[in-house]
């Protein structure tokens, strides 16, 4: 709804333009009435109207200053002229002031109503060029935010070629080619404050001095561009950062001097590396064989495919981020001839395109997005292998008890009630989940209703209770919770990344 004023000294002019408004002209309505341009410009100040009727000859102020003052202070007022004589000379007067339209007196009815037709166009077009660049506007400062998490996250372990920091260099506005690199585990909040987000904990040190920065696997990257005293910025990151670091100490943050842009990708890696290493409170290395382990572990005992998928993933991302090529392709060699292993030791005969040597297969790739490629292909030939003739393997209980679990999942399920089913004591049933399958029959049954749930979610339009009874979950909150411990994300998250 557009607001009118009318500014006229005549009175019936008033009555008559207040009348017709009031009666009802569809999107505008009558905010005020004035006798004089100088109790106009006090109303306007007052009701800010959108369009503004003006007489021109008013005693004192006439119209045409009127209109000359008020857009000092309201220039998106749209005016109209009023004038009982048809002068050229008032005309040309008003067309540098912007003045929307200029009607000789007696004005009809029709119109006046055609008049603020026309205005309502022009006003809904400007409002919508308006929105439009504001959305335009936003979508801008989100896509610039969006590359600037990126290139950050990125700067830790990818060398940046020239041409690309010269023009990241131009869009971020820094002054010169060099930086300091800071990285924050996200570990190191406070458990009491695990509300704080990496935003607030940016906007306390950006508070003091200007900082880009990203996020890459959990770990806060932070790039000064300004110059400032190394001390100061240890001050300053201490200050910050007390209230939130975790009572135990670990792993606070890790910082380089001022260094050029071409030293970030390996300056980075190795803050990285020194960051998880003192959050875990052990050798890069050992980390790696754990997740190695809960991978193997995880593609014998058919956990969630996304879950197990993710593993991969995380391993995979964690040699090629943290080490030199020849290094990562040693260590995804060896995590291939495990996997491998873990096959045939489960009896599986692996077929010509899952049977391979990774390490002939490997040593000849180039770079590192071709030994990503090359590892996710394999991986997945593996996991859809094993998946395939992994059941077939197994003792002839264990099979029928896997089949019976698949088929009554759903149902409320005990070791005891599996075991009397396939014609086996429980406690033989139990070893051979844990020799065959490496894991127990709660932990399998468990991932089984993850794995199905993971099926269901995101499949027309289910709700998460619905899938949690539907997968032999009877309270739709410990459901959440379990799917959250495999899958890393709520249910509802889940559903809104599928889609």
């Amino acid at each position: 709804m557009y607001s009118v004023m009318i500014v006229d000294d005549e009175e019936p002019v008033l009555e008559s333009f207040s009348y017709m408004l009031k009666q009802g002209i569809e999107g505008f309505t009558l905010c005020a009435a004035a006798r004089s341009g100088y109790e106009a410009l006090q109303l306007c100040g007052r009701y800010h109207p959108d369009v503004v009727f003006m007489d021109i000859g008013m005693p004192g102020i006439d119209g045409l200053e009127t209109i000359k003052l008020m857009q000092k202070e309201y220039p998106e007022t749209v005016c109209v002229l009023s004038t009982a004589y048809e002068r050229f000379d008032l005309a040309k007067q008003a067309i540098p002031l912007g003045v929307f339209r200029y009607l000789v007196k007696p004005i009809l009815k029709k119109t006046f109503r055609e008049t603020l037709e026309q205005v309502k166009g022009y006003l809904d077009e400007r409002q919508e060029h308006s929105l439009g660049y504001l959305e335009r506007m936003q979508m801008a400062k989100q896509s610039l935010v969006r590359e600037e998490r990126g290139f950050i996250a990125q700067l830790a372990w990818r060398v940046v070629t020239q041409q690309e920091w010269v023009k990241k260099r131009e869009l971020f506005s820094l002054n010169d080619d060099y930086g300091i690199l800071v990285c924050i585990s996200g570990n190191a909040l406070s458990e009491k404050q695990d509300s704080i987000s990496y935003e607030t904990l940016v906007e306390k040190i950006a508070y003091r001095v200007r900082c880009l920065w990203g996020v890459y696997r959990g770990v806060l990257v932070l790039l000064i561009p300004e110059e400032i005293e190394l001390n100061r910025l240890d001050t300053l990151l201490e200050r910050n950062m007390g209230e939130y670091i975790n009572p135990s100490g670990t792993c606070i943050w890790k910082r380089t001097s001022r260094i050029h842009y071409s030293e970030f990708s390996g300056e980075g890696r190795a803050l990285i590396r020194q960051v998880e290493s003192d959050r875990e409170g052990q050798e890069p290395g050992r980390k790696e064989m754990k997740m190695i382990t809960e991978l193997r572990k995880s593609l014998v005992s058919r956990s969630p495919e996304g879950q197990t998928r993710q593993l991969f993933k995380d391993l995979l991302d964690r040699y090629l981020s943290c080490y030199e090529l020849i290094l990562a392709k040693g260590k995804i060699i060896y995590c291939f001839a495990l996997l491998i292993d873990d096959c045939r030791r489960t009896g599986v005969e692996l077929e010509s395109r899952t049977s391979f040597d990774p390490a002939e297969e490997v040593i000849s790739l180039q770079d590192a997005q071709q030994v990503r490629t090359w590892a996710q292909k394999r991986y997945e030939d593996l996991a859809s292998e094993l998946s395939c003739r992994r059941d077939e393997q197994l003792p002839s209980p264990l099979q029928r008890a896997v089949a019976y679990i698949d088929e009554h999942y759903c149902n409320q399920l005990q070791l005891t009630m599996v075991a009397e089913a396939c014609r086996v004591s429980p406690a033989y049933l139990s070893r051979l989940f844990s020799e065959h399958l490496y894991t127990s029959f709660v932990e399998y049954l468990t991932r089984l209703r993850i794995t199905k749930a993971e099926g269901l979610l995101g499949v027309g339009n289910p709700s998460v209770k619905q899938v949690s009874y539907e997968v032999g979950f009877h309270d739709p909150n410990y459901f959440s919770k379990i799917f959250r411990k495999y899958m890393g994300v709520s249910p509802k998250q889940f559903i809104q990344d599928k889609e």
